[in-house]
């Protein structure tokens, strides 16, 4: 049963993100060939996606009322700095 728990979140977490890098970002194919040219375009699209969700997490906690200075240093420490 923990199982369909996990399975629930890896679909609505990791396959959300490969839908969106697809439909909206143009890895439905490589655009140029050769494999350091296609890593070029992997990685420019996750750093579009990371922005997306830096901006939307801003967005949300400026509606929360948190200064702008507040957000920085929450960027800084949990969201950049973050551990793997």
């Amino acid at each position: 049963v923990l199982w369909k728990y996990y399975a629930k979140k890896r679909k609505t977490l990791l396959e959300g993100s490969f839908a969106d890098a697809k439909m909206n970002h143009g890895l439905r194919r490589a655009k140029m060939r050769g494999i350091p040219k296609v890593q070029e375009q992997s990685l420019m699209t996750a750093i579009t996606q990371n922005i997306k969700k830096m901006i939307k997490d801003i967005k949300r906690l400026e509606r929360e009322g948190t200064k702008a200075i507040e957000v920085i240093t929450y960027f800084i420490f949990c969201r950049i700095l973050r551990p793997v």
